[in-house]
C-alpha cells in the first residue's frame, strides 16, 4: 500500500495498484513467460513517473521513491514462482530498478515526440 504522501506524488495518475497474482494467473493461463508481469509493472511504474513530472530527471529521482513498491511486486512475483531464492529476489529488484530507468527514458521520448 502506498502511503498519502507518495500517492499524491502520483496526482495524474488514476490507478497505481497492480495485482501480480492476478496479472501473473492471466500471463500462464495464455501461455506466456511470467517474465512478462515484471514488464507489464515496469511499464506502468515508468508512465507513473513519467506523466507525474516534468523533465527526464524528475521521473527518475520520482522512480527512486518507489523503492518499497518495487520490492514489494518482486515479493509477491517471486511467490508466484514457488522456489526462488533470496538472492535470485535481490537481483530482480536491481534488474527491474535498471529496466525501470531505461523505460522512463523510452517513455519521456515519446511523450516529448506526441507533444510536439
Amino acid at each position: 500500500q502506498m502511503s498519502p504522501e507518495l500517492r499524491a506524488k502520483f496526482a495524474n495518475t488514476p490507478v497505481v495498484t497492480f495485482d501480480v497474482d492476478e496479472e501473473h494467473r492471466i500471463a500462464i493461463s495464455q501461455n506466456l513467460r511470467s517474465k512478462v508481469v515484471l514488464d507489464k509493472s515496469i511499464e506502468q511504474h515508468a508512465e507513473m513517473c513519467v506523466y507525474n513530472t516534468e523533465t527526464l530527471n524528475e521521473a527518475r529521482l520520482l522512480s527512486k521513491e518507489l523503492n518499497d513498491d518495487i520490492e514489494c511486486r518482486i515479493r509477491r512475483y517471486s511467490n508466484c514462482l514457488s522456489h526462488c531464492s533470496k538472492n535470485y529476489r535481490e537481483w530482480l529488484v536491481e534488474d527491474y530498478k535498471q529496466k525501470l530507468t531505461l523505460m522512463i527514458g523510452k517513455k519521456y521520448r515519446e511523450k516529448i515526440f506526441n507533444e510536439d
